[in-house]
């Protein structure tokens, strides 16, 4: 009986990838007027991942110089935001950084739901679920590599 050192390698290989794809930590920047969303949303994505890593502004400026020295793997970004609005940070992210963009708002019409869709890999609409917002950033962000 002889054994395939060749298969054996590549099967670790495919295992040592998707442990390391499980286990590493995600940055999740949150951008939302509302200090308490904020709030609730970065510590709910913590407490039931130990994938995402938060950080989180309610105020958009402050959020734009936060992004202009750092790259989150991922924004979830109110689209309807007071001094900078999230289409403007939109571009921004386009431009500047690699992170994956996922649009919230509270309500919606047709026509900015399909400008955000073209722009953002997702768009949640409030209120959300925290174990549902969880898996939908798990998802997209399993697509990066």
């Amino acid at each position: 009986m002889s054994i395939d050192k060749a298969a054996i390698e590549n099967e670790q290989g495919v295992i040592d990838d998707i442990v390391d794809t499980r286990l590493k930590k995600y940055t999740i920047l949150i951008i939302d007027s509302d200090k308490q969303f904020v709030t609730e949303v970065c510590d709910g994505l913590e407490v039931y991942s130990d994938q995402l890593q938060c950080k989180s502004f309610s105020d958009s400026s402050a959020a734009m110089r936060y992004l202009k020295k750092s790259n989150p793997d991922l924004v979830l970004l109110n689209i309807h935001m007071p001094k900078i609005d999230g289409w403007k940070i939109a571009a921004h992210i386009h431009k500047e950084s690699t992170a994956f963009l996922v649009f919230l708002c509270d309500e919606i019409d047709s026509i900015t739901k399909e400008k955000a869709l073209r722009i953002a890999q997702e768009l949640i609409v409030k209120p959300i679920n925290i174990i549902e917002l969880k898996e939908i950033l798990l998802d997209i962000l399993a697509k990066k590599k």
